[in-house]
């Protein structure tokens, strides 16, 4: 079995119009969506989102 390839562009006109031209070529890719406008803002976000994990972890907190 082959692992489909993942593709990650901007939520945004260009990232969309990018993004069908590639998967037009690799039959078997995978898009991957942001929650944000652009990789970098998601990133981010996820970040924040561990690092208060780890200091909720440390007060003794879990959810």
């Amino acid at each position: 079995m082959r692992l489909p390839w993942v593709v990650a562009f901007n939520n945004d006109q260009e990232g969309n119009f990018a993004a069908s031209a590639v998967l037009e070529l690799l039959a078997q890719g995978k898009r991957l969506k942001t929650h944000n406008p652009d990789w970098s803002q998601e990133l981010e976000a996820h970040l924040r989102e561990e690092q208060q994990k780890l200091r909720q972890q440390d007060r003794g907190f879990s959810l």
